[in-house]
């Protein structure tokens, strides 16, 4: 089992803000891997059910479509190369979106304040990480809300017989490359997956930032 470096384990200890559907006994989710070694993270809200289901599954579901689009630009979850980071640490007992109407109105706020100090210092922490890879548009406004950060849209990806389009944003975070979408991989088809896996590659191999 990996060793928790001294500022996570600080951070393990803390108590979880008031009002926001933090189940009883939780702990704040550190990490998805080991940010120390990665060259690749993947960012998301917070700890939901869906991905801590993946995650004692194996890592289907929530992290299958993300290790996808990993792997097309040269690292994967599997060999250490790459982990999955929450703006976020706490795990919530519903949806993100559901929290305003069932927890605190304000509990997203809280969340976020509370654990995007600790995203930085784990950053700060992890001069490997040159890649950061944003799943949703929820992640991009938060990025750019949170970490003084701007997203730009340059290019949109459509899908012959496939209703939705993907966007992809591109700029600098916290003096990492960010490539980002707007729609979350669990909710789009295995064929959109592909061509976004294929477009963000050459993002990353064009900017410099492919591991």
């Amino acid at each position: 089992m990996m060793a928790l470096p001294e500022y996570a384990q600080l951070r393990v200890a803390q108590k979880p803000p008031d009002g926001c559907c933090i189940p009883v006994g939780a702990a704040p989710t550190i990490a998805y891997g080991d940010p120390a070694e990665a060259r690749v993270a993947t960012i998301g809200l917070n700890p939901g059910h869906g991905h801590q289901r993946s995650a004692r599954r194996g890592a289907p579901g929530y992290f299958r479509p993300l290790e996808q689009i990993i792997v097309a630009c040269g690292a994967s979850y599997l060999d250490g190369s790459a982990c999955h980071l929450d703006l976020a640490q706490w795990p919530t007992e519903i949806r993100w979106s559901d929290l305003p109407r069932k927890c605190a109105p304000d509990a997203q706020s809280k969340l976020l304040a509370d654990g995007v100090p600790f995203f930085k210092q784990q950053l700060t922490e992890s001069p490997s990480i040159r890649l950061l890879l944003g799943d949703g548009v929820r992640v991009k406004e938060q990025v750019e809300c949170r970490l003084s950060a701007e997203a730009l849209c340059i290019d949109t990806l459509t899908v012959p017989g496939y209703k939705r389009t993907m966007q992809v944003f591109s700029g600098e975070a916290l003096d990492r490359f960010y490539i980002g979408w707007n729609w979350p991989l669990i909710r789009i088809g295995s064929k959109m997956v592909e061509k976004l896996a294929q477009r963000v590659s050459e993002i990353a191999r064009e900017r410099g930032a492919r591991p």
